[in-house]
């Protein structure tokens, strides 16, 4: 089973990778870029979501090879939707706000960007621990 979710987790690295990007580019995000971003945003993390989730994904690998991390997988699932909802809440928002508001969203969607940041550090220190053990 570790070499399956060594294989998954290889898979979704380069999707990891652009989300850290796309998640740094967010924190620094002026009004101008804001609404692409967010809708970039959006997309990568219902297929990112989506590829950690599924029956054959991350969290199944990871219920597979350890029981005792079964609470942990459903936080973050739980995370997940949370994220979501936040973010197409966010570019809602964003495609609404005229420029005074826009200060606001932007302060908003730096604390979500810090806790999608903070789940994905979370979810990469359980899958090295699991890959480790």
């Amino acid at each position: 089973m570790e070499a399956n979710l060594s294989q998954i987790v290889s898979d979704i690295d380069v999707q990891h990778q652009h989300l850290k990007k796309l998640v740094n580019d967010l924190k620094d995000c002026d009004h101008v870029h804001l609404v692409p971003m967010l809708e970039e945003l959006t997309t990568l993390l219902d297929d990112h979501f989506m590829r950690e989730t599924c029956a054959g994904g991350l969290y199944d690998a990871v219920g597979a090879k350890s029981m005792e991390h079964q609470e942990e997988v459903e936080r973050l699932e739980r995370e997940h939707v949370l994220m979501s909802s936040a973010c197409r809440g966010l570019l809602a928002r964003a495609k609404l706000a005229a420029e005074s508001a826009e200060h606001a969203l932007l302060l908003e969607l730096r604390e979500v960007m810090k806790c999608l940041a903070d789940h994905e550090k979370r979810e990469n220190n359980m899958v090295n621990r699991l890959l480790n053990a």
